[in-house]
């Protein structure tokens, strides 16, 4: 029993750390398109706006004209859109952070059956569905997430869920307090309750 329950840590253990590698080779190509971009739109700021500073001294075709209106009309907005794409690409890495935490790890949950995936998600959608607003309310949730514990290892005892799940079961009481990490594990488990439907209409049932 205890080599079973020492695989089963090295599983989630490898699960996790593979989430991370592979989460973090998905992300650095935006993050790196990102920077370029970001580079390019601030050098063509600088080089649309240093004339505004000093108007005599740089201009690259005729260092004794000022530099025309048009140079701000048609670069600026230029400049304003090249900076939003590094925005774009820079917010596409910090997402796929976040949201592609979870999606990595779901790709296996040892032991997962239609009957262990359909059951699961039907008790997350109910806590995630529980109030937390007063001290009595978080006790409660702990109380049915015990029962959701309880008949998950009862009934499915080879099932490995999501290692971010336990998570998730621990920490009510922070959710109680803090919206945004609230809003984040929401998040996650949603999204892992429509990874445990999809399993629940695609695997084969278990002998």
């Amino acid at each position: 029993m205890n080599r079973e329950s020492d695989c089963g840590i090295w599983r989630r253990g490898l699960n996790c750390g593979l989430g991370i590698v592979i989460r973090t080779r998905q992300s650095a190509k935006y993050e790196l398109v990102a920077a370029v971009v970001a580079t390019l739109g601030a050098i063509l700021l600088v080089f649309i706006y240093y004339p505004g500073v000093n108007p005599m001294q740089f201009r690259l075709d005729n260092h004794g004209t000022p530099a025309s209106l048009s140079r701000y009309i048609v670069g600026t907005p230029v400049s304003i859109l090249i900076l939003a794409v590094a925005w774009y690409f820079n917010g596409k890495a910090q997402k796929l952070k976040l949201v592609g935490k979870g999606r990595i790890a779901l790709s296996s949950d040892p032991g997962c059956s239609p009957a262990a995936a359909e059951y699961l998600a039907k008790q997350l959608e109910k806590l995630v569905a529980l109030p937390l607003e007063t001290p009595e309310q978080v006790e409660q949730w702990y109380k049915e997430c015990e029962t959701v514990q309880g008949g998950l290892a009862q009934q499915f005892p080879q099932f490995e869920p999501w290692h971010e799940l336990w998570h998730y079961f621990s920490d009510a009481d922070i959710r109680s307090r803090d919206i945004k990490y609230r809003d984040r594990q929401h998040h996650l488990i949603s999204q892992y309750v429509d990874d445990l439907r999809e399993k629940a209409r695609n695997l084969k049932p278990q002998d």
